[in-house]
Formats: C-alpha cells, sequence, structure tokens
C-alpha cells in the first residue's frame, strides 16, 4: 500500500501519514502488546470464563441423563 499509488487513490490515502513513524517505545510495547498487558489478561480471562461455562454445561447434562 505504501508504494502503490494506484491505491492512495482508491483509498484516499495520505502518503505522509502512511510514512509516518508511529513506533511504539518500549515502554508501550511491554504495556499494550505483551502477554503480561492489561488487555491480554482481561481477554484470558474471557476465554477461561467461556471454557469453564462449557464444561458445566457438559458435565450437567451427563450429570442430569437429560435425553432429548
Amino acid at each position: 500500500m505504501l508504494k502503490n499509488e494506484h491505491l492512495h487513490g482508491v483509498f484516499d490515502a495520505d502518503i505522509e501519514v502512511l510514512t509516518a513513524d508511529a513506533g511504539m517505545s518500549g515502554v508501550q510495547k511491554r504495556m499494550f502488546k505483551s502477554k503480561n498487558s492489561e488487555a491480554s489478561k482481561n481477554l484470558d480471562k474471557g476465554r477461561r470464563n467461556g471454557r469453564t461455562k462449557k464444561t458445566n454445561v457438559s458435565n450437567d447434562f451427563l450429570m442430569n441423563g437429560d435425553e432429548y
């Protein structure tokens, strides 16, 4: 996308914005991208809750012997 002028016209992209250095510092990378970041921890917690719920539903079906 950076070198294709046709795509710049299609998407009305500003080449100066695309080529600007918007890099993160080392501290910012650790805060937002590492496995110890708050976002990563929240995502993991949500997945864990989903797995627990799925397991509980399966176990409830097996324990109650409900047949459909």
